[in-house]
């Protein structure tokens, strides 16, 4: 019986958290509460521990957000289902015209028809579902919902995301920045959801390290092998303003009057921009090792100077991220 009442939570966290069963160890999980949140609210996601989890009022309350979301959803997708049977309807029509035209053999005319009828059940079938969803009880009050489970959250606080875990780090994002889908400030926290660098100040972190893909090996999402990032803010219009590199916990190692810095890949030495559309080659101090008059940092000349300095250092590659 005992087995069978572990067994039933577990699945129960599964369908709450949005995630596999074999992921119920982990320890930090992400709430989603961004239906909870009203429109141009980025307070989205949270973390919670794997021992509140398992609270059985916390899971209460993640019942509740869920029959919220449901509705939610459900009622956007109506909406969505609307445009849908308008937009098939109005396709259809412009069929009728283009037979009328005699633009279209009725073979063809038949099977255009054959595939509209069949969108059409789909359509109704799927309506029947969000209807039924839609129907269901709603909360009555989601902000405070909301602030309930915030009091559970690591932190008591929210974020627009919480980045899928890299190398022991998950990178959070907050805010907006111009109302638009970019973040206004990027941050750190740690497995267990404590931070290590606040969403206050930096935009991104560690743009343009070469080779970099988007998945889970990103180093945007992380900091390099010896706990080193590169912190970038922004100028309120997409460029950026400035840059320096930090450690794990958030403290400057290396500042100056730098429009940009980026890592190379493979050894501990910087891209850097000075002059806008100037760069050169530093080291970790500060020391500049290669001018700055190169006119992109990628260019063919920066890597051969990159190169150089390696075998003069008598350096071997390494793989920084």
């Amino acid at each position: 019986m005992y087995r069978c009442t572990i067994l039933l939570k577990t699945l129960l966290l599964s369908a709450l958290f949005g995630v596999p069963t074999a992921a119920v160890h982990a320890q930090l999980r992400v709430v989603d509460v961004s239906t909870l949140s009203e429109k141009g609210n980025y307070e989205r996601e949270g973390v919670v521990t794997e021992e509140t989890a398992n609270d059985e009022e916390f899971v209460s309350l993640l019942m509740q957000l869920r029959q919220h979301a449901n509705k939610t959803l459900a009622t956007e997708a109506q909406d969505m289902h609307k445009n849908n049977s308008s937009n098939l309807d109005a396709s259809l029509q412009k069929l009728e015209e283009v037979r009328k035209m005699g633009a279209i053999s009725e073979a063809d005319y038949q099977k255009a028809i054959a595939q509209f009828n069949k969108a059409k059940a789909d359509m109704a079938k799927a309506d029947e579902t969000v209807g039924q969803q839609a129907s269901g009880k709603g909360i009555s009050d989601p902000a405070a919902l909301k602030e309930r489970i915030r009091q559970y959250c690591v932190g008591k606080r929210f974020y627009r995301h919480v980045c899928p875990e890299v190398k022991g780090v998950r990178r959070v994002d907050v805010g907006s920045l111009n109302g638009g889908p970019i973040p206004r400030y990027r941050g750190f926290i740690n497995s267990l959801g404590e931070i290590m660098v606040e969403p206050d100040r930096y935009s991104n972190f560690n743009s343009g390290v070469a080779g970099i893909t988007w998945n889970r090996d990103n180093a945007s999402m992380c900091f390099s092998i010896d706990d080193k990032a590169i912190a970038h803010i922004w100028n309120g219009k997409d460029e950026y303003r400035s840059a320096c590199m930090i450690d794990n916990k958030g403290r400057v190692l290396l500042s100056g009057d730098y429009l940009w810095l980026s890592f190379f890949r493979d050894c501990c030495l910087l891209k850097a921009e000075k002059t806008q559309g100037k760069f050169g080659i530093i080291d970790y101090d500060g020391n500049v090792l290669e001018p700055f008059i190169h006119s992109g940092p990628n260019a063919e000349e920066m890597y051969k100077a990159k190169d150089r300095i390696m075998k003069e250092k008598g350096w071997t590659p390494i793989q920084l991220f």
